[in-house]
């Protein structure tokens, strides 16, 4: 049966669940739908086992190793599990690595959402389907001004690109008995997320000079560009809210949400927030090999669909935000 705010979700796939927003949200699962079955696919490697059940309160997710690039496993998988809620955060999520690794981007963020959608078309066709796309698949399009679910994509680089393709996919592979959800976050970070990422990047070495461990200097990219920063744990309430909020009857089409705060910050005011928060002093030094070329000045966008649908806003401020990593890397 299709899920909406009123069905009851009995049995729950995701994909993802290991990383940084799926840990985050996995939380929020067991909160909300307490005694579902809880399935948690993930990707075998050296580093990443699952020796221990995942997941806190509540219900634990029963790990099981798949990958989203074998269409039969995940085929036997979706008719065994019956899954009626299917939560696809799994990508190769690294912007910055995505040009290296063009070919894993494509198997993985395009052809691995392929083969989950038509696993769950074949054997749970009035499934809830959400998938986290990007905000990077507005591209160029960002320069316009405050972007909305209606403005164009204009994908640059091979995530964006592979993300905008696996939208286009979803709406054609399930059937219109599925209920699809697209998400486009912005960006969002939190205690958890890996320093690859810029408020991560700038904290870990904040609290590495604090404690001793690196000279006073944090290297940083551009510190002019202004993007949205959001806590991931409103990202996950978003998804969330959305799950119990869209019409189990709308269009697929009508089903896209931007999640962001419509109140970009400038990466260089960051640095200022964090550099007061730090218990040393240290210089900000620009990295050239930190600089991406072409890029755009502010990507901003439009919250009013989600906020007008569901009434979510984001609770956590910039400073709670910075707060919570810097805590999270000091202990």
């Amino acid at each position: 049966m299709k899920t909406s705010s009123t069905d009851k979700v009995s049995r729950v796939l995701m994909t993802g669940g290991m990383g940084f927003v799926g840990g985050h949200l996995s939380r929020a699962v067991e909160v909300a739908f307490p005694g579902a079955e809880l399935v948690n696919i993930f990707r075998p490697s050296p580093n990443n086992t699952a020796s221990e059940p995942h997941g806190s309160e509540g219900a634990l997710w029963r790990q099981v190793a798949a990958d989203l690039r074998d269409p039969r496993a995940l085929d036997a998988l979706t008719a065994d599990f019956r899954p009626d809620l299917v939560l696809h955060l799994a990508a190769q999520s690294s912007i910055a690595i995505a040009p290296d690794r063009e070919k894993e981007t494509w198997a993985v963020n395009y052809q691995g959402t392929v083969n989950l959608a038509q696993a769950c078309a074949r054997h749970v066709p009035e499934s809830t389907f959400l998938f986290t796309s990007s905000v990077q698949v507005y591209g160029d399009n960002c320069r316009l001004g405050p972007v909305t679910e209606q403005t164009p994509l204009a994908p640059r680089e091979v995530y964006a690109k592979a993300k905008a393709a696996a939208e286009e996919a979803l709406q054609n592979i399930l059937p219109s008995e599925s209920r699809l959800i697209v998400v486009r976050p912005f960006n969002h970070t939190g205690p958890g997320q890996t320093s690859d990422f810029i408020l991560p990047a700038m904290i870990s070495q904040a609290v590495a000079i604090e404690e001793g461990r690196a000279d006073p200097i944090v290297k940083l990219g551009n510190l002019h560009p202004k993007r949205e920063i959001l806590d991931v744990r409103d990202v996950c309430d978003a998804y969330m809210a959305l799950i119990n909020s869209v019409p189990s009857n709308s269009p697929a089409a009508e089903n896209i949400f931007n999640v962001c705060t419509g109140n970009p910050i400038q990466i260089g005011e960051l640095a200022k927030i964090v550099q007061s928060k730090c218990k040393a002093e240290f210089e900000i030094r620009i990295d050239l090999d930190r600089i991406r070329e072409n890029e755009i000045p502010v990507i901003l966008g439009s919250n009013k669909k989600i906020r007008d649908l569901t009434n979510w806003i984001p609770k956590r401020n910039i400073d709670k935000i910075i707060s919570d990593i810097f805590e999270y890397y000091r202990n």
